[in-house]
């Protein structure tokens, strides 16, 4: 085991003590965001270390895991946003603010949906970066047969209406009554489109909804509505179609059970896919090791489309007999190279100021008895990660313990 992933399991079991402490206290620590999200991402460091290895070989990708794992990580302790802007941040603050007054514009001069609840942030998603496409890689073609499971109130369908054509079609899938009738009503003229009110799972009955009218609404066992549920299989032979050739899903955490519903569809046609990754803490392992249980031959590409840890999107690419042979190679290649210490540092590295905070919340609240129970198990590997905290502050001071607006308790120790 390497140093570094010693520490960071270390820390893990310090932090899930702080989580316990504070929470029996009812300290005020946490957001509304669980404590243990960190502990969900970290609870199988090999997991991760294999997806981030096999699954995401190319370099924007493996950038884009390592972000989005140190914005939960940071995320579940702060809430969001989280205080700090990170490096590699794929749009940052200024970015963005630029973003809104192109979405602005683009609104006033086009036919698109504009939704007051997500302030712009579906119109710059589907239409100024287009998150369902990785150009000339993974996307809708003119003449596609394309699956838009969550179509919320309808942009997506109108920009997969337009990227298919007239000798393409769209059928849409949005699951609470409420939404679907504001989503029907806004696209009720295109003509390439097919609006279903049904929730897509991994099988055709009913289940409770929950949220209906919200970008956020899902399936929820504690819901209040009760709604349609079909699995994308059942459509496709009922409908008599021919072929599906893409397959984009937002669906709020479903998006495993849905693949689980379409494993024909998968195994038969191969269908070019941009899924949501950001809504359960293991999309980013689950969800592509689901898609090769159902059918091996898929490469992936992880992209970020937001200044939050919302709009991950798992770009999965059919491959050939050839370019599989070379994916696997790579993959080989860097499962060698799995238990790369960098990998294990990225992590240790935005937990430490965690750790920090942690113990200087405990700190300035004088619970020094519980203080000193976790700070004499915290020092010596605060210590042993002081040289690698000097390096990430001269190298980045964004990362720096002064700009978490956190105190060097260190020094209190004494």
């Amino acid at each position: 085991m390497s140093q570094y992933l010693n520490n960071v399991l270390e820390v893990i079991k310090i932090l899930k003590q702080i989580q316990s402490t504070a929470n029996n206290h009812k300290a005020p620590f946490y957001s509304e965001y669980p404590g243990d999200t960190i502990l969900k991402l970290l609870g199988n460091l090999e997991q991760l270390d294999f997806a981030r290895a096999s699954y995401y070989t190319d370099q924007e990708s493996q950038k884009v895991f390592d972000w989005v794992l140190q914005y939960k990580m940071i995320m579940s302790f702060y809430g969001m946003p989280i205080p700090v802007e990170l490096p590699n941040t794929p749009y940052p603050q200024t970015k963005w603010l630029k973003l809104i007054d192109e979405a602005k514009a683009f609104v006033k001069n086009n036919h698109v949906i504009q939704n007051a609840t997500d302030d712009f942030l579906d119109i710059i998603d589907t239409w100024i970066l287009e998150s369902y496409a990785l150009s000339g890689i993974c996307e809708a073609k003119t003449g596609d047969i394309v699956f838009d499971c969550g179509t919320f109130t309808g942009n997506t369908s109108l920009y997969f209406s337009q990227k298919v054509g007239d000798s393409g079609h769209v059928y849409g899938f949005e699951a609470g009554p409420s939404t679907f009738k504001t989503y029907k009503h806004n696209t009720q003229s295109v003509k390439n489109l097919t609006q279903i009110n049904a929730a897509v799972s991994d099988q055709c009955g009913e289940m409770f909804f929950a949220n209906d009218g919200c970008a956020g609404g899902g399936l929820n066992k504690d819901g209040q509505i009760s709604v349609k549920t079909i699995n994308l299989d059942t459509f496709y032979q009922e409908n008599n179609l021919s072929r599906v050739d893409f397959i984009k899903m937002d669906i709020e955490g479903a998006e495993e059970a849905a693949l689980i519903g379409a494993e024909t569809i998968i195994k038969k046609h191969k269908p070019q896919m941009a899924i949501s990754a950001y809504h359960k803490d293991t999309d980013l392992t689950d969800l592509p090791k689901r898609i090769l249980t159902i059918c091996p031959d898929y490469s992936f590409q992880l992209r970020h489309f937001s200044n939050c840890v919302y709009e991950t999107v798992l770009f999965c690419i059919p491959q050939t007999a050839n370019k599989r042979s070379q994916s696997n190679q790579n993959q080989s290649n860097c499962q060698n190279n799995a238990n790369n210490n960098e990998q294990y540092k990225t992590v240790l590295l935005t937990l430490m100021p965690l750790l920090h905070s942690a113990l200087s919340i405990f700190y300035e609240q004088k619970r020094e008895q519980e203080t000193n129970l976790l700070f004499n198990k915290a020092y010596q590997l605060l210590q042993i990660s002081e040289n690698t905290l000097n390096q990430v502050k001269a190298e980045n001071q964004k990362l720096s313990v002064e700009n978490f607006a956190l105190k060097n308790i260190l020094k209190k120790k004494g």
